[in-house]
């Protein structure tokens, strides 16, 4: 579950901070204010050429809402919708898909349960409580690309609250076909060290090389 502050107006435990999640440089200056931590990271991703993080206070707020003793200054935030964009996207990639080989869009069966292993103690992984009828559909086509593939994670595997997607199908995609279709958005708000469900950190698989070993060496497809 996608958290944010109860009142972005109080300094949290610890005060101000964040960890940029490209470089790992850590904003942890004396700040006064959430607004003077943004400014800093916006003007250090500049300085240093890297992208615009989509949604910023968002992105920060959710990573702050993480971090001990955070609980009582935190809130649910309800479960992604997909946006319009994330559909256009998907029927492009489920096209080009079609027309080419199981092979070139799937991954190896022993990335994928690594990849199913790294979802499992995500608090991302979550039963969706409602889906529209384009989600249901959306939901369909992914998993008619994935066919008769599965997974010894399935029982535990929903849905990502962060992109949506229904995440027993997504394992098997191959990691360029992933990156592909990943929002922008979506890059920075997937845990990136944060404390997990045994409260180990979680590097999400979309984004990072996974930290366990492929056997057939088939994790950098």
């Amino acid at each position: 579950m996608k958290k944010a502050l109860r009142n972005p107006n109080v300094t949290p435990p610890g005060g101000w901070r964040y960890v940029d999640p490209d470089t790992g440089f850590a904003y942890d200056r004396q700040y006064h204010n959430l607004l003077e931590l943004l400014d800093h990271i916006m003007a250090y991703r500049a300085q240093n050429k890297l992208a615009v993080i989509s949604g910023l206070q968002a992105v920060v707020e959710n990573w702050l809402c993480f971090q001990p003793d955070m609980e009582r200054y935190s809130k649910d935030v309800p479960q992604a919708r997909r946006s319009f964009s994330q559909y256009i996207s998907g029927a492009k990639a489920y096209a080009r898909a079609k027309l080419g080989n199981d092979a070139d869009y799937l991954c190896s069966q022993e990335e994928a349960e690594a990849r199913g292993k790294v979802c499992l103690n995500c608090f991302h992984n979550e039963i969706p409580k409602e889906k529209s009828k384009l989600e249901e559909l959306a939901d369909v086509k992914i998993a008619e690309l994935v066919g008769e593939r599965t997974s010894a994670r399935d029982r535990g595997l929903f849905m990502c609250s962060v992109c949506s997607c229904p995440l027993r199908a997504k394992i098997h995609f191959a990691k360029w076909f992933i990156e592909e279709n990943l929002e922008q958005k979506t890059r920075y708000l997937v845990p990136s060290g944060l404390p997990g469900k045994d409260g180990k950190p979680v590097y999400c698989w979309q984004i990072h090389p996974l930290r366990e070993e492929i056997k057939d060496g088939t994790s950098s497809k």
